[in-house]
């Protein structure tokens, strides 16, 4: 298992702190600054395995009544997968681009035939990025949680099917 990001113990976490003091501003889940702050009903709708992710403190000080309310947490997955087909993935790169290429194309991205994740949440191993199954996808969908955008990268694959990823067993 790679393990670029690893399991923190709880006597090396510190307190990641998030401010909001937006009046009505208190989504479900937010990026800021490199982390993934999601609230308790987040936690409880996405149901995430404890041996791949952790949920680090955020102590919400300075912030409004209905973000508190939130009971925020870091979402620190250190789960990664080798779920893309080298083969068949087509990566551009930005600096070979015009303006208008970046706009206009897309990245494709082919799983590995048959691949089975250990994990519902998982970073991409060479890209980094979060990347959730099929199952978590619809269930946080159909949770209408504020803040949380899912883009399915598989869409646009060369041959026009639309692969899935599930948890193995």
């Amino acid at each position: 298992m790679d393990r670029r990001i690893a399991v923190i113990p709880p006597d090396r976490q510190i307190p990641i702190e998030l401010q909001i003091t937006a009046p009505g501003f208190a989504p479900d889940y937010l990026f800021e600054t490199g982390f993934s702050f999601v609230s308790a009903r987040f936690r409880e709708v996405a149901g995430l395995p404890l041996d791949k992710v952790q949920y680090l403190d955020a102590p919400c000080n300075i912030c409004t009544p209905e973000a508190k309310a939130k009971d925020y947490k870091v979402l620190w997955v250190h789960h990664f997968e080798d779920v893309l087909d080298p083969a068949r993935t087509i990566i551009r790169d930005p600096t070979r681009l015009t303006p208008e290429q970046l706009i206009t194309t897309r990245d494709t991205y082919v799983y590995r035939d048959g691949h089975q994740v250990g994990s519902p949440v998982f970073h991409l191993a060479d890209r980094g990025f979060l990347m959730v199954t099929d199952a978590l996808a619809r269930r946080l969908a159909r949770a209408k949680l504020d803040g949380v955008a899912l883009e399915d990268l598989t869409s646009l694959t060369p041959d026009l099917q639309r692969p899935t990823l599930e948890v193995g067993d």
